[in-house]
């Protein structure tokens, strides 16, 4: 970085550097492009459907995209880390079958599931953290690799037909 970048608010300089008020302004016209895609997009979705300004009809859009947005949130360390995770979408298949196979209804066995569901995630995330830094496997093709064994193993389980049933007790969690 030269001296003349540090004082003309590059966007691509490092944050940390110049003053307060220097490093707010860098941080805010490095992420400015995305506050205007955000806006952009929700002008967008309002023309085209003017209820979406109701504040019932926008808490039911983002109940919906609530899922999603926990999963970029994780996704968002793994990408600023400078890895890259491909083995969510077939992970959640997984666990989603596991829950409605293993309580089948029977809403007792609600949290020995969760734990066990986590317990999955956290393994998953382990073998693709420890195969990726102890054995220096890019993450790309880690994940990857994990995308292609939890699939299959979840089609070998399921016979390519998902069968179970959450009980009423597990939904709730996620209509919170």
């Amino acid at each position: 970085m030269s001296a003349s970048s540090a004082h003309r608010g590059d966007a691509f300089a490092p944050v940390s550097s110049g003053s307060p008020a220097t490093r707010v302004l860098r941080a805010l016209l490095g992420t400015a492009p995305i506050f205007v895609v955000l806006v952009g997009l929700l002008v967008w979705i309002t023309i085209e459907n003017p209820n979406f300004t109701n504040p019932n009809v926008f808490l039911i859009f983002l109940r919906r995209a609530a899922p999603l947005m926990i999963l970029a949130a994780g996704q968002l360390f793994v990408i600023l880390s400078g890895e890259f995770d491909l083995s969510v979408g077939a992970l959640i298949t997984l666990v989603v079958i596991v829950a409605a196979r293993v309580t089948d209804g029977d809403p007792s066995r609600t949290w020995p599931v969760i734990l066990l569901l986590i317990a999955i995630g956290a393994l998953v995330g382990l073998a693709n953290g420890l195969i990726t830094t102890k054995l220096a496997v890019p993450s790309f093709i880690t994940t990857l690799g994990m995308l292609l064994i939890l699939d299959g193993w979840t089609s070998w389980w399921t016979g390519g037909t998902p069968r179970g049933d959450l009980p009423d007790n597990f939904r709730q969690w996620g209509r919170l």
